[in-house]
C-alpha cells in the first residue's frame, strides 16, 4: 500500500515529509513504513526510515505512536 492509501483507510489528509503532523499522521505513516519491507520493521528500523524519508517529530511523540500502532495490532489478531 501507498502512504496515500494508508492515510485515506484511516481518513486523514495524506502526511508530508518536513510537515508537522497529527497523531493520526504519525501513526499512518509509521504503519506504512513498518509495511514497507517484509519482514515488517522494528521499531529503531521505522524511526530511521521515518527520519531519512524527512518526517520530523519528537521522540516521544513517536514512541506514543508507535504504541498506537502495536495496541491496534494486538487488537486485530
Amino acid at each position: 500500500m501507498t502512504l496515500d492509501e494508508v492515510a485515506a483507510v484511516a481518513g486523514v489528509p495524506t502526511p508530508h515529509p518536513a510537515e508537522p503532523l497529527t497523531d493520526v499522521q504519525l501513526v499512518v505513516v509509521l504503519r506504512h513504513l513498518r509495511y514497507s519491507d517484509d519482514p515488517p520493521l522494528s521499531y529503531r528500523q521505522a524511526v530511521t526510515a521515518f527520519r531519512d524519508a524527512g518526517f520530523v517529530g519528537g521522540e516521544q511523540r513517536i514512541r506514543t505512536a508507535w504504541g498506537a500502532l502495536m495496541s491496534q495490532e494486538e487488537s486485530t489478531s
